[in-house]
């Protein structure tokens, strides 16, 4: 069958494990905006036959980003353990590829449960003759492709991957044309959310009274909320909230600024400043003897308040001596001492005038209207509960446990279904016995919040059968002379390595042998060095513990053969091991 016989075949195979996967699931792909996207994928690498490489399994992962339900940029890691082409149409299994890429996908609108995309970037392949060698081959490649990807819930889905990888091995004229096919598993994980907004700030600043005579005081009496730095013009740096008296010698206007995280606020107040009634200088007396003199009058006139919003009332209290005739300026004829409610609707100066036999008198007082009192403002509406459920992990064999962590934020009362009322931030150990949804409530001033976390459950596997005493015996031969392993005696070792690794208590010991050529103790030596050579093999290869080898050099003292043929002499040229199960 050719190449693209083959690659047909598993292209068909893959495609139709595929449908097979996608036979249930959910009813239309998740919206997945502002999530995390990570998976493993295994899949097959087709090289360009220029390169001499064999075709081999790909696999590794992939960590992506939805900035919005079509763009996800994706950073994506393959690693291919493949084989360099030799003489006499052999393999070399001294090989490995890696590739390290960054790629852009575009999605399109899905359908129902299947989200085609395109994909493409850059990156950089690794080839190295043996795996993480720092001598490795670096070069730069493109690649382009597309996939499609069918969601079998809200966070999870099973990808088919089709890429061209393109590399420039010398030059960007002399390129090589690979070919990349996966199938993996994607999982969706939320992004961690920002916190709310700073609350803007809030100030208020009144003054009482509004109105004073000059040398009088006036109160400034000002609150803020959401604010750390408060000012007043005039006044300098102030506490949050806090009362001052001010004496100002004209009007006014104090000016309050609140600033904090959530912004800036302002307010202010208006202080009036009048000038003291003026008292007439009373007229001079002439004295008249013997005639008695008439004592001058006197007259006092005040308003309690004497600021006052407007559509209210000030009372005018007064009081006369010495007066046979008293009138007050827009009131007319009052008596010599009395009070009486204004109600005036803007600023106004009432006048007393007091006669008498004596002479006249005046006093005067002003009633200021202030300006009306800001609004204060309504209290911020309740902030909506939030709230959030995970589990780890998803799946679980039957018996096994799930740890379940929510957190919650506006919420007094967080209660998850089958558990009952909970903290607002913690996390608990469960164990179900079947498939089960837990639904967490949070309810709070601002409302309800809800949110699910799916653990589902697996049937626990067999036991394994009872283990089996094995027996297996490795014989590996030498060149005259030589201590180096042929690779053709590798699928011997891996079996030896297999042993091992299936019986771990197993432990390892090697003969190495030599023919007669050669003084007995130079071919001791060489004994060693094919079965240290035969250990190094198992050890940096197949993955086995140094500890577990023992190496015995014997030297020409065990021939298996007579020495006096060549053929004899190449069968005692060895290293034999003998491995039993417990």
């Amino acid at each position: 069958m050719t190449k693209r016989g083959r690659l047909a075949g598993i292209v068909c195979a893959v495609l139709g494990a595929w449908f097979l996967l996608a036979g249930v699931g959910r009813a239309a792909a998740p919206d997945p905006t502002h999530r995390i996207e990570v998976g493993p994928f295994v899949g097959g690498f087709v090289f360009d036959e220029d390169l001499g490489m064999k075709n081999n399994v790909v696999f590794g992962g992939r960590l992506g980003y939805w900035l919005n339900k079509t763009w996800e940029p994706e950073l994506s890691f393959d690693y291919v353990p493949t084989a360099s082409y030799q003489r006499n149409d052999d393999w070399k299994d001294d090989a490995n590829l890696m590739q390290l890429h960054l790629d852009g996908l575009y999605h399109f609108p899905s359908i129902g449960n299947w989200m085609p995309y395109l994909a493409a970037g850059v990156g950089m392949t690794r080839y190295d003759k043996e795996a993480w060698n720092p001598g490795a081959d670096y070069r730069a490649m493109v690649n382009y492709g597309a996939g499609v990807k069918y969601w079998f819930t809200d966070n999870l889905a099973a990808r088919l991957d089709l890429r061209q990888p393109i590399t420039f091995e010398n030059s960007i004229r002399d390129t090589r044309f690979n070919f990349m096919y996966t199938l993996g598993v994607s999982w969706l994980f939320s992004a961690p959310e920002a916190g709310p907004a700073p609350a803007a700030p809030t100030a208020t600043l009144s003054a009482s009274p509004a109105s004073v005579q000059r040398g009088n005081s006036s109160t400034l009496t000002w609150s803020t909320e959401n604010a750390k730095d408060v000012t007043i013009e005039g006044l300098g740096a102030v506490p949050s909230s806090g009362s001052r008296a001010v004496t100002p010698t004209d009007s006014t206007t104090y000016r309050l600024l609140a600033k904090g995280p959530g912004g800036t606020a302002n307010a202010q107040a208006s202080v009036g400043v009048t000038a003291p009634p003026v008292v007439p200088v009373p007229a001079p007396v002439v004295v008249q003897v013997p005639a008695p003199v008439a004592a001058a009058p006197t007259a006092s006139l005040t308003a309690n308040p004497s600021s006052i919003q407007k559509g209210a009332c000030s009372a005018l209290n007064w009081s006369t001596q010495n007066a046979t005739d008293v009138t007050i300026e827009g009131l007319g004829p009052v008596g010599a001492t009395g009070t009486r409610n204004v109600c005036p609707t803007e600023d106004t100066t009432y006048r007393l005038v007091a006669k008498g036999p004596g002479g006249g008198a005046q006093a005067a007082t002003t009633v200021v209207i202030a300006p009306p009192t800001p609004p204060t403002p309504p209290a911020p509406a309740p902030l909506a509960p939030i709230a959030l459920l995970s589990a780890n992990p998803t799946m679980i064999t039957k018996g096994e446990t799930s740890k379940l962590t929510w957190s919650t934020q506006n919420a007094t009362d967080v209660s998850i279904e089958g558990i009952g009322p909970v903290d607002p931030n913690g996390s608990r150990n469960v164990t179900p016995a079947q498939d089960t949804t837990y639904r967490l409530m949070a309810k709070g001033p601002g409302g309800t919040a809800q949110a699910d976390a799916s653990v589902g459950v697996k049937a626990p596997p067999p036991p394994p059968p009872p283990p089996e005493r094995k027996v297996i015996e490795m014989m590996i031969l030498f060149d005259f002379d030589k201590d180096v392993v042929k690779p053709q005696y590798y699928d011997q070792i891996q079996k030896v390595a297999d042993f091992m690794k299936a019986y771990p208590k197993v432990n390892l010991v090697m003969e190495g042998h030599t023919d007669n050529v050669g003084t007995e103790e130079y071919n001791l030596k060489l004994s060693a060095r094919r079965a240290n050579a035969v250990a190094k093999v198992l050890t940096e290869k197949f993955g086995i513990d140094m500890n577990r080898i023992t190496a015995q050099s014997l030297g020409e003292t065990k021939p298996i053969a007579p020495n006096t043929t060549k053929e004899g002499r190449a069968k005692n040229r060895r290293v034999y091991a003998i491995l039993e199960s417990e």
